[in-house]
């Protein structure tokens, strides 16, 4: 009897993906069943404005903080394609003058370059690391009110122009807009189910900033560095050069 291994592989990761989900499935649901239980402990659960105004401050405050690490990764990324743009600029310079410079000295100052040119490609690298990953919590989570993830995921954003596409693009757009409804009305009908979701949305918005900041911090030291080793090494060559 032939064993077909690639079979068995398939096999196997297919039950490992199953058996993931459901684990994370329970992971979600003793979450949110604990969370109630804390909500309702509260000695104003009941009332639920004062708690709400609460975390709707808290929630603008988190934004807040999280729009300014990205305004900060930014500004970096600013200085990185700056920094290709030097590189490129001084590079034409030195092929210019390449003939009256000693040849140690043009290897250093070329080697120079090279640091500029790694230092903003890796700001570069780092600014876009964080696009496009999947965050661990988006599997216990479920910030309906907050994110259109949590309700669809892909639907048309351009009307086709044949006529029966585009009907059935119409009628997914109803039907994700039925969905969102009826799971926003789940939330709207059970007493502190806008609180727990709240709560999820600020803890949310503080992990993105840990994100973010443990990512600027990164940003940061990569570019101290780079330019501390670029000017020793641009230092180096013109000392070379002007001692030859």
């Amino acid at each position: 009897m032939t064993v077909n291994i690639n079979d068995h592989v398939v096999r196997d990761e297919r039950k490992t993906r199953i058996e993931m989900s459901q684990s994370t499935a329970d992971v979600q649901t003793t979450l949110m069943a604990d969370v109630r239980g804390i909500v309702l402990t509260l000695k104003d659960a009941t009332a639920t404005t004062p708690l709400q105004d609460r975390l709707y401050r808290m929630i603008d405050y988190a934004a807040k903080r999280f729009d300014w690490y990205e305004e900060q990764r930014f500004k970096i990324l600013q200085v990185a394609l700056a920094l290709i743009t030097v590189t490129a600029g001084l590079s034409g310079f030195l092929a210019n003058v390449r003939t009256s410079m000693t040849r140690p000295a043009l290897i250093i100052s070329f080697i120079a370059l090279v640091i500029l040119l790694f230092t903003g490609l890796k700001l570069m690298q780092l600014y876009n690391a964080l696009r496009g990953i999947k965050y661990p919590y988006r599997e216990i989570a479920d910030i309906r009110s907050w994110y259109f993830k949590y309700n669809f995921d892909k639907l048309p954003a351009s009307l086709s122009s044949d006529e029966t596409k585009a009907a059935q693009e119409v009628r997914e757009v109803a039907a994700a807009y039925k969905t969102f409804a009826t799971r926003w009305a789940e939330y709207a009908n059970t007493d502190s189910f806008f609180i727990e979701e709240d709560l999820q949305q600020v803890f949310i918005l503080q992990l993105l900033q840990s994100y973010r900041r443990e990512n600027l911090e990164r940003m940061h030291l990569v570019l101290t560095w780079g330019i501390i080793i670029f000017v020793s090494v641009a230092a180096l060559a013109v000392f070379i050069y002007f001692l030859s």
